[in-house]
């Protein structure tokens, strides 16, 4: 789906005709916080981006569009606490938009990380989200859910938010099955809790 058959496709769920009750750029940001959370739940091997990140004082300055971590070579990725006391003698820590390493010595750094997705924008309509075409349907329904929201139809929007749900948690495991295929190991494990 691209950007405007996202919009088309929402309003219609919606019941609307023509603009309607939500301006395109309301749905266009509730479609991009939703692809920005989809993209934090589900991350799939084809966004991960390598760059080399060069220190000074043991501080680099994080690539504008990286969105989690996902591998450097020989260093542990920490929280803060744990980089403060000093856990392992390489490892690396995000604090705000700056990426700190130890030893401080350390010059540049290959890494790799999951990028963003390009954020959607009603004056580029045919551009399709940069998440696997499964994720599109999830984009439509969290869309939906935040227009209720803002409707205060919240039997809707909680209605919407299990469709939600449940689409995300198939799509886990179908991307989970190909990516098990790319990587040759599971990428989610089902769980199931009470």
């Amino acid at each position: 789906m691209t950007t405007q058959q996202i919009i088309i496709d929402t309003r219609k769920r919606l019941l609307e005709v023509g603009i309607g009750i939500f301006t395109d750029d309301e749905l266009i940001g509730w479609a991009n916080l939703v692809l920005t959370k989809l993209s934090g739940e589900i991350l799939e091997q084809t966004r991960i981006k390598k760059t080399t990140l060069s220190f000074t004082s043991g501080i680099a300055v994080l690539p504008t569009d990286f969105l989690s971590f996902y591998f450097a070579k020989d260093y542990d990725w920490t929280t803060i606490e744990d980089f403060e006391n000093e856990i392992t003698d390489k490892m690396l820590c995000r604090i705000g938009s700056e990426i700190y390493v130890k030893p401080t010595n350390t010059t540049s750094l290959g890494f790799y990380y999951y990028k963003k997705p390009l954020i959607l924008n009603i004056l580029t309509p045919t551009v399709e989200p940069e998440v696997d075409q499964l994720l599109h349907e999830a984009i439509v329904l969290g869309t939906m859910v935040r227009a209720f929201e803002a409707m205060q139809e919240i039997e809707l929007s909680n209605a919407y938010s299990v469709k939600y749900a449940l689409l995300v948690n198939e799509e886990k495991q179908v991307v989970s099955i190909l990516e098990e295929r790319y990587k040759g190991k599971p990428l989610f494990n089902y769980q199931q809790l009470i």
